[in-house]
């Protein structure tokens, strides 16, 4: 149980860059007119980490506890979706042994990867939009990891 606790609480900090790292590539692509797109209903640039699986897990704790009046909802439930598939996607990477690519940063982006791919296999199903989504995803998925890895260098976070 203490080793579910520290991997719940290791994936915090990178989760908290990771979004940070998301926005400012996703302001930057806006500004040069290349708006991102959420994985879950995509066509163009494609962000594996969205605010879907946030939104998801914010309305079913929603039913509990009234959280609909909070400030920063949108950045909160993208921030969800960053801790769970980081949280998953290590899990997958480090126990069940996926593959990941060589180094920091592609190991980030193949976490990043297989832990959206599991959490769009259950909220969508099996269904492939098309070729150019997965090579905007591979793409997009490659700069947030640059740029993660950037900010965690400077504030000495672990990815």
């Amino acid at each position: 149980m203490a080793k579910l606790k520290d991997n719940l609480q290791r994936q915090f900090m990178p989760a908290v860059i990771v979004t940070a790292a998301l926005l400012v590539v996703n302001y930057i692509l806006s500004f040069l007119s290349y708006p991102v797109s959420g994985l879950y209903s995509a066509v163009g640039p494609v962000s594996a980490v969205s605010g879907t699986l946030g939104q998801k897990v914010l309305g079913w704790i929603g039913g509990i506890i009234p959280i609909g009046d909070f400030l920063g909802m949108g950045l909160l439930a993208v921030f969800i979706s960053a801790y769970l598939i980081l949280l998953v996607g290590n899990w997958l990477v480090d126990t069940m042994n996926f593959p990941s690519a060589k180094g920091r940063i592609g190991r980030l982006a193949s976490v990043i990867l297989w832990g959206a791919a599991v959490f769009y296999v259950l909220v969508v199903g099996l269904v492939l939009q098309s070729w150019g989504v997965l090579v905007g995803l591979a793409i997009h998925t490659v700069i947030v990891a640059y740029v993660a890895a950037f900010a965690a260098d400077k504030f000495n976070v672990a990815l």
